[in-house]
């Protein structure tokens, strides 16, 4: 795996492009959005413990809502 190039592609600005540029990139979006969580929770040290465990939890929830 090629986790440089994933870090690049979940920054937030990338999400932004699409959602600016890209009409009918929900899903797309979305995905980018649960790595970026699912990331950041683990790997980022400035985030808070309230938002680490919000993070997960949307991505628990929105993993468990796609596969439905």
């Amino acid at each position: 795996m090629n986790y440089p190039s994933v870090e690049r592609l979940c920054k937030q600005k990338v999400i932004d492009l699409l959602e600016q540029h890209v009409p009918g990139s929900d899903a797309t979006r979305f995905f980018l959005k649960l790595m970026l969580y699912s990331t950041s929770s683990f790997l980022d040290p400035n985030l808070s413990p309230l938002s680490r465990v919000y993070r997960i939890w949307f991505v628990a929830f929105g993993l468990s809502c796609w596969s439905s």
